[in-house]
Formats: structure tokens, C-alpha cells, sequence
């Protein structure tokens, strides 16, 4: 792979300098660099319009799913020949549905759902009746009917989504608070939790970590 080295004198980035007061700071920070200068530029290219708006994770994926379809080399001749119905389903589609009880801040009738490999999948994670399906036991603790923790947030993340739990309890006018937060990733059509901790409450709700 080539180099490239771009002076912070060339007359190009002085230009840029001079209409943009903010980048001109950045240039004289960082000053001088040097890039690798890619063998494909069509390849490149790609990957950069796959992974825009998306984590490295999602990105990597889906450039793969790519890259299996054009037969190990992404190349325009290879894309040409893809039709629509196979680009559409090399893609990653996630959101999930959830409601907040009017009684308070618990996240019930939990729905996680995604369009993977063009195909709806949909895995429950909360009930209606605020029933942990197989989330419970997965994280180690009961289901909030059987006296386990209360499910108080939803987050979507990078391939699933984080949930925040309060081990607290209210007994009359105390209540104590004790929050983690639960990751759940959905592959294949299975949930799993790659990680929970209290460590993950200042990751996706500070305001309550602080």
C-alpha cells in the first residue's frame, strides 16, 4: 500500500485553512501527515458509503456479506451484477418496541426486532404483563413477577439493545435504587447478553450513574 504525505503548506489545505476558521486550528495542531493511499480506490470507496452512519462492527459485516456476494472481490463489474433483492439483503435493520407504564418509568411490552439477510425476526424481551421471557434467566436474577428487578430503560446499541434494570425496592415512603444494565444482542434470530454489569449504567444513562 503507497503513501501519501500532505504538507500543512500546500496551497490546497492553505485554501481550506482560510474559509474555515475551526479547521484551521485542527491543521495547525495536527500539521503534517502521511496516509496510505489505497491499491483499489472502487473498494475503498465502497466501504466508506457502507460504513457511513454505522459502528465498525455493523460496517465489517455488512462489507463482508458484500464481499461473499461479488465472489471475494468487490469490483464494479462484480456489484453490476448483483441485483437489488441481493443488495437489500446483505443489510442490518434493528429497532425495537417498548412502552413506559404511566405509573412510573418501567419499560414493558419489550420488542426486539430485525430485518437480517432481507427477513423479519422478532424475539420478545418484556411481556405486556412486564414478564421477562428468557432475559431473566440469562442475566441470573428473577422475573420481575417472581420479585426480581424492575425494567426501567431501553437503548438500542450496535446489534441489539441495552437495558437498564433497578434492583432497588419501595417499601412505603423508602425506596432504594440499585441499577445494571443488561446488553442483549440479537443474531441469527437469537438473544443473547454479551454483557452486564453496574459498569454499564454510566455508559448509557449518567444522569442516574451520577
Amino acid at each position: 500500500m503507497n503513501k501519501l504525505s500532505i504538507s500543512a503548506n500546500d496551497a490546497s489545505i492553505k485554501y481550506l485553512s482560510d474559509k474555515d476558521k475551526r479547521l484551521a486550528k485542527v491543521i495547525d495542531t495536527i500539521g503534517d501527515i502521511e496516509c496510505n493511499i489505497h491499491d483499489d480506490p472502487f473498494e475503498f470507496i465502497v466501504g466508506e458509503i457502507v460504513g457511513q452512519m454505522l459502528s465498525n462492527k455493523v460496517a465489517d459485516v455488512i462489507t463482508n456479506r458484500l464481499n461473499d456476494l461479488c465472489g471475494g472481490e468487490i469490483t464494479l463489474d462484480s456489484v453490476q451484477e448483483l441485483s437489488v433483492d441481493d443488495l437489500r439483503g446483505i443489510g442490518i435493520s434493528i429497532f425495537v418496541h417498548y412502552t413506559e407504564s404511566t405509573g412510573g418509568p418501567i419499560a414493558w411490552d419489550v420488542y426486539l426486532y430485525c430485518e437480517e439477510l432481507g427477513k423479519w425476526k422478532s424475539v420478545p424481551i418484556v411481556d405486556e404483563n412486564t414478564r421477562f421471557t428468557d432475559v431473566a434467566d440469562a442475566c441470573g436474577f428473577k422475573a420481575f413477577d417472581e420479585g426480581g428487578p424492575t425494567p426501567k430503560g431501553v437503548e438500542i446499541i450496535d446489534d441489539g439493545i441495552a437495558m437498564l434494570f433497578d434492583h432497588g425496592y419501595k417499601d412505603g415512603p423508602n425506596q432504594t435504587f440499585d441499577f445494571d444494565v443488561a446488553e442483549l444482542s440479537f443474531d441469527n434470530g437469537s438473544l443473547s447478553v454479551t454483557d452486564h454489569s453496574k459498569g454499564l449504567v454510566n455508559k448509557y444513562w449518567p444522569l442516574i450513574a451520577d
